[in-house]
């Protein structure tokens, strides 16, 4: 998608790395129509200036903002390489297993051009700066809402090019999901104006519960009176109660008689169904089991540590409070309830064992 805009400028105050040098970020966003992106990529990857862009897609660079960085180009048109296109979730399904799409409520397509030595961007000379890094890192994290210090750095120093089939060239949302009840349904309406190419659309719509696949269907929509794609999926109160998450994928077929669908649009969102508060109240210390022998037998300088290996950890909860919860899955899904109760057991015990190997090492060293 492009923008019908023409430039805006923001920047940071100079800011001190070593004692020659001074280093200012600045965000600059030049804006250009849809059928000028290609035009402006590919002459950014043959290493031509900003200023002899502007003058070839007439993007009407002020003189200005010429003088300061018309002079700006990518340094090493050699060392550039493509990655093909990518398709990432919505920001708010909070997916920290790969980057995502920048926006809350719409999945991308996303597709780079990225420089194969980024060292380069953090180097002062010939020195890396971990100062400059750390930087650059929190402002553009501020700038962009991304973690380029985490999930997001293989994203660092490219040019990259989004798009999203489910938002209009206003950002307004293209896809609607959503509830109903008698029967309990679940609707989803999709515009394609995004992606007109294709004639009809396929839904596949996964639930999930503790991390595993629960529910999986495909449902063929139908174009309503104003062109919408919609479809519904049928579902039981059990099946809705016992929802941790929801996935849609949207498949587009060029035509009727297509036997197979593209993928053009992910969505997720995942639900919270219970929240658990617990504190621990101050002074609320356990007592050491009391060993007169080992007491007697430690020499003075490590009565201190027989001490703190007598105590035992008691992991007291101090108090807890629950708002909500996963009842419902007991009779339908056991293991969603059983299987947290495991997992902080073994953490438990990880825990006091390696305590233990701790206080044992201490004993043996004094």
């Amino acid at each position: 998608m492009g923008r019908k805009s023409k430039r805006s400028l923001s920047g940071y105050k100079f800011n001190s790395f070593g004692e020659e040098v001074k280093a200012q970020l600045i965000r600059l966003n030049l804006y250009a129509q849809s059928c000028h992106c290609a035009d402006l990529l590919r002459q950014l990857s043959i290493g031509r200036t900003i200023s002899e862009i502007s003058k070839s897609l007439q993007l009407e660079l002020s003189e200005p903002l010429n003088k300061r960085f018309g002079a700006t180009a990518l340094l090493d048109v050699n060392g550039l390489i493509y990655r093909p296109v990518a398709y990432q979730l919505n920001r708010d399904a909070y997916d920290r297993r790969s980057p995502s799409s920048p926006h809350g409520g719409s999945g991308a397509f996303s597709a780079s051009i990225t420089q194969t030595d980024k060292t380069t961007l953090f180097r002062l000379g010939q020195d890396y700066s971990v100062a400059l890094t750390e930087s650059v890192i929190k402002q553009i994290n501020a700038d962009t809402g991304l973690d380029f210090g985490g999930i997001d750095t293989a994203r660092f120093g490219d040019i990259e090019l989004l798009v999203f089939p489910a938002l209009d060239d206003q950002e307004r949302s293209l896809l609607d999901v959503s509830w109903a009840d008698e029967p309990l349904t679940l609707l989803v309406r999709f515009n394609s104006q995004q992606v007109p190419y294709f004639s009809g659309f396929q839904f596949r719509l996964c639930i999930m519960n503790d991390a595993q696949v629960i529910y999986s269907g495909i449902a063929k929509s139908e174009r309503d009176a104003e062109g919408v794609f919609e479809c519904k999926f049928e579902l039981s109160d059990q099946l809705r109660a016992m929802t941790d998450s929801t996935e849609l994928e949207v498949f587009g077929f060029r035509d009727e008689h297509s036997c197979e669908g593209t993928l053009c649009c992910r969505w997720q969102i995942n639900y919270i169904r219970a929240v658990h508060v617990q504190g621990h109240l101050l002074g609320n210390v356990s007592n050491p089991i009391k060993f007169d022998w080992l007491e007697r037998t430690v020499p003075a300088s490590a009565s201190t540590r027989a001490k703190a290996a007598l105590t035992i950890n008691r992991d007291n909860p101090g108090f807890t409070n629950r708002i909500g919860g996963r009842e419902m899955d007991l009779g339908f899904w056991p293991t969603a309830i059983l299987n947290p109760f495991l997992r902080d057991s073994i953490r438990r015990s990880r825990k006091d064992g390696s305590s233990n190997a701790i206080a044992k090492k201490t004993l043996r060293d004094g």
